[in-house]
């Protein structure tokens, strides 16, 4: 059954141009040495690896094949070790936390499922045995301060960002929230239209 976050999401993210990653949980859970969240799990069935409004990618638990042989992106392990270097440099006082300062903050337990175009990364907090509990965290480029806790998943951070259900933008970058329809398309189909000799993003001849 599709966890209720990822169908609310839906309708506001059309899944047109997604794909099922057909992601190998168990040796991705080894990897990481964790079980993922189960919207995060359905999102890679529903849309896969990609961008959503061409701003904000979702990145994959394991590194993809590529068709040329060439070795793969790792962007979770990169973002994950960036994310980690970021809390190291900055030290202390660069939290917010909308939803109060009880949650034990741990910069060895972000991993970081996503970024954006203006290098902030989106993590998950893992400290909780239920990885339906990780909130989510994002560790901004230019925001003040540099990481802020949102206790929800991300399905339901991407939810509220398209529907512009913050107060405030959580990232360095608004062009998401400011638009009136949102879309995304996976890495997998930007690569066939960039083969074709199409714009990856709107899959149009360029200058068309």
């Amino acid at each position: 059954m599709i966890p209720r976050p990822i169908e609310a999401l839906e309708r506001l993210l059309p899944t047109t141009y997604g794909i099922d990653e057909q992601v190998d949980w168990a040796v991705a859970e080894a990897r990481w040495g964790a079980s993922f969240p189960a919207d995060y799990k359905a999102f890679m069935g529903a849309y896969g690896e990609g961008y959503v409004d061409d701003v904000i990618a979702v990145h994959r638990p394991l590194p993809a094949d590529t068709p040329d042989g060439s070795r793969p992106a790792d962007a979770m392990a990169d973002g994950t070790g960036a994310v980690r270097e970021v809390w190291r440099v900055e030290a202390d006082e660069i939290w917010a936390d909308p939803a109060g300062p009880d949650m034990v903050l741990d910069p060895g337990a972000l991993l970081a499922w996503g970024t954006t175009t203006e290098a902030d990364i989106l993590c998950w907090l893992t400290t909780d045995d239920d990885p339906d509990r990780w909130p989510v965290v994002v560790c901004g480029r230019h925001t003040v301060p540099t990481f802020a806790l949102y206790r929800f998943g991300m399905a339901e951070f991407l939810r509220r960002l398209l529907a512009g259900g913050f107060d405030s933008v959580p990232l360095s970058v608004d062009r998401v929230r400011r638009r009136k329809s949102h879309a995304f398309v996976s890495l997998v189909v930007q690569r066939a239209r960039r083969s074709a000799g199409l714009d990856p993003w709107t899959g149009e001849p360029p200058g068309g």
